[in-house]
């Protein structure tokens, strides 16, 4: 775990998935992350949905648009070097999911992104 932190800590960006059986510790290793980079990271864990949002129009939306307003909220916020993403696409259609995927594609750009997924 040292070496990967010491690999992430040195990365400017770029886009890391994690993938594996349900239960192998995606979900726990992410939210080390978060815990190890505290401030530095945004982190969005696997039941976002539960979570409330500054912009509270967001609610009656579908779980895609919502990610997708959430993936605007990190410009806000100074200093975050890590997008932490914990099974993002559990609940989304195909449609979302293409969507979502290029939106993290040009998060990875500026930042480094870890995410875990659910599906293939």
């Amino acid at each position: 775990i040292k070496s990967l932190m010491g690999h992430l800590l040195e990365a400017s960006n770029g886009r890391y998935t994690l993938r594996g059986k349900n239960g192998v510790g995606k979900s726990t290793l992410i939210a080390w992350i978060a815990e190890s980079t505290g401030v530095r990271s945004f982190y969005l864990p696997s039941h976002f949905s539960e979570l409330s949002f500054a912009n509270q129009s967001m609610i009656s939306h579908s779980d895609g648009n919502r990610v997708l307003a959430v993936f605007e909220e990190p410009e806000a916020f100074e200093g975050v070097r890590f997008i932490l993403l914990d099974e993002w696409d559990a609940n989304l259609d195909s449609e979302n999911i293409r969507r979502i995927d290029l939106a993290i594609d040009r998060l990875a750009e500026k930042w480094t992104v870890i995410e875990s997924r659910h599906r293939a």
